[in-house]
């Protein structure tokens, strides 16, 4: 029960009264007073609202600035080199310009709102979001002043329901064919990047797993290839003063992206031939490498190599990537291989990944077979 109290003002002998009582809320104790019974139920009531709103005391002052700095500091200590590469460049770039001079226990929904409108694409709003969302929960798990996080799933909602429109409005790609690889494939030869068609159709490796190849993941005797590194396409700049930063030169080459990445692919006959033109005793560090022997960066191999030859192809709308789906296509389709074989050599940790993304038709499979239904039962 409130307690009741009468007091002197001495200025003019008059008294009145106030109300003063502690309130408990959520764990939280604070003694109010008030001139009555229903100003102090107001004080509680707005006091509820801000612990509601994720007000705590935790270091109240704190900006968005300061926990992005705390944010940034535990990606570097902790996370992967394409992790970090997000978060500072989001960071950097829209968020704490946008919203950093701000206190954390006053960030709303609206502020997010404004953040997540200087990205210039669906695709990059939605990273963005990404970023913010897992910044205010990095503080949310560290209890650094709120506990709930102020991005809205209504905003959620929005920001993903772009994204897909975007995705949906794209062109279809033209479906994958035999003969279109093919038409690629002898693009590559003779070529002294020749190897990299290799690996990217014929083992379906990753760009950067391609890129990370050296002789020393070529198992001559028992046939296959060694997945175990990869180059890293992330800008050395982001990931200064993190676990990464060697200071060594040329891109970062780091393990593969998981456990189930690292990983032994049959070297193809043709690659093994192609290999063993290369005098043995030049067969040291990486395969496809610069002059310094460094391997290439997967920026510089699509502006040096793959651009120029999507566009001699006129295949513009053609990915690196695709290729490697079209090594996951063609074994599902056009070999006994099943999918968990298929998914392994490819790295992935669920097979159900290699049905739904990489399972795509071979359209002269598809041609041969458009008429058995109908041979079969003739419906006389």
């Amino acid at each position: 029960m409130r307690k009741k109290h009468r007091n002197k003002i001495t200025v003019n002998g008059k008294g009145y009264d106030y109300y003063r009582k502690q309130a408990t809320y959520k764990g939280q104790t604070h003694r109010f007073s008030a001139d009555n019974k229903d100003a102090w139920e107001a004080k509680v009531e707005d006091w509820k609202r801000q612990v509601d709103s994720s007000v705590l005391t935790t270091d109240p002052k704190m900006t968005v600035s300061q926990l992005a700095d705390l944010f940034l500091a535990d990606a570097r200590a902790t996370k992967r080199p394409s992790t970090i590469q997000e978060r500072v460049l989001n960071v950097d770039k829209f968020i704490v310009p946008m919203i950093g001079h701000l206190k954390l226990r006053d960030v709303k929904n609206e502020h997010c709102e404004k953040v997540l409108e200087r990205p210039s694409t669906p695709s990059m709003v939605e990273h963005c979001h990404k970023v913010l969302k897992r910044m205010f929960q990095f503080a949310i798990e560290n209890e650094l002043v709120i506990t709930i996080n102020p991005i809205s799933l209504g905003l959620t909602k929005r920001v993903k329901s772009a994204s897909s429109a975007s995705r949906l409005e794209q062109a279809p790609k033209p479906e994958f064919s035999l003969e279109m690889m093919d038409y690629v494939m002898t693009e590559f030869g003779g070529q002294p990047y020749e190897v990299m068609g290799h690996w990217l159709f014929l083992h379906g490796l990753r760009i950067g797993e391609a890129l990370g190849i050296s002789w020393t993941n070529v198992d001559f005797d028992g046939g296959w290839i060694n997945v175990t590194q990869q180059a890293s396409s992330v800008s050395k700049v982001s990931i200064k003063g993190s676990r990464w930063d060697t200071g060594t030169p040329g891109p970062l080459v780091i393990p593969p992206k998981t456990a189930s990445s690292k990983r032994k692919v049959p070297l193809a006959q043709p690659t093994r031939a192609l290999l063993l033109k290369t005098p043995e005793e030049e067969r040291k560090g990486f395969i496809f490498s610069t002059r310094n022997g460094n391997p290439h960066s997967a920026s510089n191999f699509r502006r040096q190599v793959w651009y120029p030859l999507i566009k001699r192809l006129d295949l513009d709308w053609l990915d690196s990537h695709d290729l490697r789906k079209a090594f996951g296509s063609y074994l599902l389709d056009q070999t006994s291989a099943g999918y968990p074989i298929v998914s392994k050599w490819m790295g992935h940790s669920n097979p159900s990944v290699t049905l739904a993304i990489y399972a795509k038709p071979v359209q002269e499979s598809e041609l041969a077979h458009k008429d058995d239904i109908g041979l079969a039962f003739p419906m006389r």
